[in-house]
């Protein structure tokens, strides 16, 4: 760990705001021999070389993080370096942070204000953690805490999360192809990293259905102005509803009242759109 993760929240926050003002267009910071370096450092000011070890503690710790700004306002991808660097989320005023992994992660910088939310891909131990079942979700709780970092050691992972996050941005019918090429054009997916068949596949799926309903941008407003919910006993159990259902549920079957005796009259009502039958997030 670096000197900036045992630094108290309201000093680092500090140094990170100077070094945005600091920065240029292109995002490079002062050379070492500046005297911008002197104004960051509590040290003397006066020991050229402690200025110098500052200024080169700042760029390796920077360096070492990936965070790659998106096409999407406010969404970055990465690896895990970028969530494990306190400094680099702070310079880039990340809010939150989205894992894609094989397990739940460690929310690191919970004490810095920072929210966590793991996409877990592991349907050999539990066949609902599919990807395409949880992108609903993902993509609202990225358009609820941004800026965000979508990241993995997986370097596709976060592509497709982000491809996810632009086909429910979209006012129309966008293309997987098309946003993957969004992804390559912004450098979220590099020439080097191919999206494999099975990726493909879940994002597809998740075209699918959050295309084939015209209610699809409503339902997923709404579920962002609610608070996650925890998992149920009966949907850790596997009862879970399918995430991907954006159906609206079929009619309430026949409701007798019972009151000693059964009524011979039965009155139907649509469900809500909104009930518990369909999961959103």
């Amino acid at each position: 760990m670096s000197d900036f993760d045992w630094m108290p929240t309201d000093e680092l926050a500090a140094i990170a705001a100077t070094l945005r003002k600091a920065m240029d267009r292109d995002g490079n910071l002062p050379a070492p021999d500046s005297p911008f370096w002197a104004t960051l450092s509590s040290r003397d000011e006066d020991d050229e070389e402690d200025l110098s070890e500052l200024a080169c503690d700042v760029r390796m710790e920077l360096d070492g993080a990936r965070l790659c700004a998106t096409c999407a306002p406010g969404l970055f991808t990465g690896d895990l370096t970028g969530a494990e660097s306190r400094l680099s989320l702070m310079l880039n005023e990340v809010k939150a942070v989205m894992y894609v992994a094989s397990h739940e992660m460690e929310p690191l910088w919970d004490g810095d204000g920072i929210k966590y939310h793991t996409v877990v891909i592991s349907p050999a131990v539990e066949p609902s953690k599919t990807l395409s079942a949880q992108l609903i979700e993902a993509c609202s709780f990225l358009k609820a805490n941004r800026p965000a970092l979508i990241c993995s050691s997986n370097p596709v992972l976060p592509a497709v999360v982000l491809s996810a996050a632009l086909i429910s941005a979209g006012a129309g019918d966008v293309s997987v192809d098309a946003v993957l090429d969004q992804c390559r054009e912004c450098g979220a997916l590099s020439a080097a990293d191919a999206v494999g068949a099975d990726e493909l596949s879940e994002l597809e799926a998740f075209h699918e259905a959050w295309t084939r309903t015209p209610k699809a941008s409503t339902t997923l407003a709404v579920a962002t102005e609610q608070p996650s919910t925890p998992r149920t006993a009966s949907s850790a159990a596997g009862e879970e509803p399918n995430a991907l259902s954006l159906h609206s549920p079929t009619e309430k079957g026949t409701k007798r009242a019972r009151n000693g005796m059964a009524k011979d009259t039965a009155a139907r009502e649509p469900r809500d759109p909104l009930s518990t039958d369909t999961v959103l997030a």
